[in-house]
């Protein structure tokens, strides 16, 4: 008896079929330096939203996220598909200007949801803030924590609720923040006031 051949729906032969969208990103910038370009993970790309103009460019440099420019600020962010996950990222290089900063939930350059790292010694910490139409608001701050380089901060994004964790400590309890709560871009907020700030290892896993 002769075997039987067995064809399976794929998109390649049925173009009907629904698209799975690929939820969540990563990115851990071991390549050229230069452009951002796409995710390491799952090849989605970078796309930037800067104040006031576009002066300000996120580039990799030396395998971590860096800039370069001279005026304001931009946020370099990927679509995850989704507003409520986990948002991380590694404290590569922080200063006390806090200029580098974890964005969640990004509509544009001047709403979003920041965690803000304060590098300042004798009063290391991570603040909550929400930029809603360019006013920066505070929700919550840490208490001291000792230098955060290196850290590895982790934003949990659940609906109205987000709580923050250093190195799988929660050091900011659960927040309501109304605002934002459908967005699904994330990233990071670049400020030239931290010539010297370097995030690492940016990844983003949806709940």
């Amino acid at each position: 008896m002769a075997g039987l051949d067995i064809v399976l729906d794929t998109l390649f032969n049925n173009p009907a079929l629904p698209v799975v969208p690929i939820l969540g990103f990563s990115d851990n910038f071991n390549r050229a330096d230069g452009a951002l370009g796409y995710t390491s993970g799952e090849n989605k790309p970078w796309t930037f939203s800067a104040y006031p103009g576009t002066d300000v460019q996120a580039v990799i440099s030396g395998n971590r996220m860096s800039w370069t420019g001279t005026t304001q600020y931009t946020v370099a962010h990927v679509d995850a598909g989704a507003a409520n996950g986990t948002l991380k990222a590694t404290l590569a290089v922080v200063d006390s200007a806090a200029g580098m900063r974890i964005a969640a939930r990004v509509t544009n350059a001047t709403n979003m949801i920041l965690v803000r790292p304060d590098n300042t010694a004798g009063a290391e910490k991570l603040t909550l803030v929400k930029m809603i139409s360019g006013t920066q608001t505070t929700v919550a701050t840490s208490g001291t924590l000792g230098s955060l380089t290196g850290s590895v901060i982790e934003v949990v994004l659940n609906g109205t609720s987000i709580s923050v964790k250093r190195n799988g400590v929660q050091v900011i309890s659960p927040q309501t923040v109304t605002e934002l709560a459908t967005n699904t871009k994330h990233g990071v907020f670049i400020n030239t006031g931290s010539p010297s700030a370097r995030m690492d290892d940016v990844s983003f896993v949806a709940l």
